[in-house]
């Protein structure tokens, strides 16, 4: 049986399939960052950045987390110098996160040294493997823009990875 939104010719098993190969290889050691900046610090940078800044309590909910776990992670990242704390001019209660420069650094790192070791795995493909790929990914980044989570919405950018991937220069950041 098939999904109302995947195409006849495959199979629920091959959609689970196909997003565990996508898991594993994004979480295998080859893709990890050779700085060995942990995955949570990663992402929560990841989230602020794309973000711009944010409070603990949406950064909780976008990690799903809870408030004194985010409270310590982010402390843990201050204190690195990866992240600052404000208090917001119009609200005094709240206070917002954004990346220091060091933090946008360190992400930048994690992003591009990730990105050459996946362009190099990619360049062993032939070209029709490779276009096969592009366009696979490019359909699951429509599918994502219609998820209906408000967070979802927005189509992840082929843009700065594309270009680093063809040799140009891009900056892996999304759009």
């Amino acid at each position: 049986m098939t999904s109302p939104h995947r195409p006849p010719h495959v199979s629920d098993q091959e959609a689970r399939r196909a997003a565990a190969m996508l898991v594993s290889l994004w979480e295998s050691d080859e893709l990890a960052a050779a700085h060995q900046l942990p995955r949570t610090q990663e992402r929560t940078l990841a989230v602020i950045d794309a973000a711009g800044h944010m409070t603990a309590s949406a950064l909780g909910q976008r990690l799903g987390a809870r408030a004194s776990s985010v409270s310590r992670l982010c402390g843990r990242l201050e204190s690195a110098g990866l992240l600052s704390r404000r208090r917001a001019s119009h609200d005094r209660r709240r206070v917002d996160f954004t990346l220091t420069e060091a933090g946008k650094r360190a992400l930048e790192s994690v992003r591009r040294q990730r990105l050459d070791r996946m362009n190099a795995m990619l360049a062993s493909l032939d070209r029709p493997a490779q276009a096969a790929l592009t366009r696979g990914l490019e359909g699951l980044g429509d599918a994502l823009a219609r998820l209906p989570r408000a967070d979802c919405r927005r189509r992840p950018s082929l843009g700065g990875e594309h270009a680093l991937a063809e040799g140009g220069e891009g900056t892996g950041e999304q759009a």
